[in-house]
């Protein structure tokens, strides 16, 4: 799922994520050595961005981070124009907002969650079989959240990640979310096709 990451205990990256527009946000300092903690540390707000498919250019997804850019830069009177803020925002900061969900077992990964990227608590997200499909581990979700992202490899190994989930609220659980996986590559809001 379109995200950012980003240490929301800093104020000015907190402002450059809502100016940046993207509807979920994971609060962490990043890794040390990398750009956006060494960025940040060093004064200059800094998120990374999160979206789509990896190894894949997603024209639709890149457009839509171009345009958060563009909102950057007007949201800071950089270029002039109107800005925009999401119709809906969620960000983790507590440690149980969000889990890495792991492969118990090595096995062939079938994902069952879709289309959209919420799922209820107990829903399946996955299995994993063996190769014989002699023995089957259910993976469930264990709270009520969005997938912001999940295993593409159909085959994991013991410990390997099976989704990123992030914990919702009610509030949010009631929303509108991006059919994506239904619609293949092509991202859908509101029904209609950007």
């Amino acid at each position: 799922m379109y995200h950012v990451r980003a240490d929301l205990t800093n104020e000015a990256v907190g402002q450059l994520v809502w100016a940046f527009g993207a509807n979920v946000a994971l609060n962490g300092t990043g890794d040390e050595g990398s750009l956006r903690k060494a960025a940040t540390d060093a004064g200059i707000p800094t998120v990374t961005v999160e979206m789509g498919k990896a190894h894949r250019f997603q024209p639709v997804l890149i457009e839509k981070a171009v345009a958060g850019v563009d909102n950057v830069l007007r949201t800071y009177g950089m270029v002039a124009g109107e800005t925009a803020t999401p119709d809906w925002f969620l960000s983790t900061g507590e440690a149980g907002d969000k889990a890495w969900l792991r492969a118990d077992t090595g096995g062939l990964v079938d994902m069952r969650w879709g289309p959209y990227p919420f799922v209820h608590a107990g829903e399946t997200i996955c299995t994993v079989t063996d190769h014989f499909r002699k023995e089957e581990r259910v993976v469930e979700a264990p709270f009520t959240g969005l997938l912001v992202g999940v295993l593409e490899n159909p085959v994991a190994l013991p410990g390997h990640p099976l989704c990123h989930l992030v914990r919702v609220d009610e509030e949010t659980a009631d929303g509108e979310f991006d059919g994506y996986r239904a619609n293949g590559t092509v991202w859908r809001t509101g029904g209609e096709q950007d």
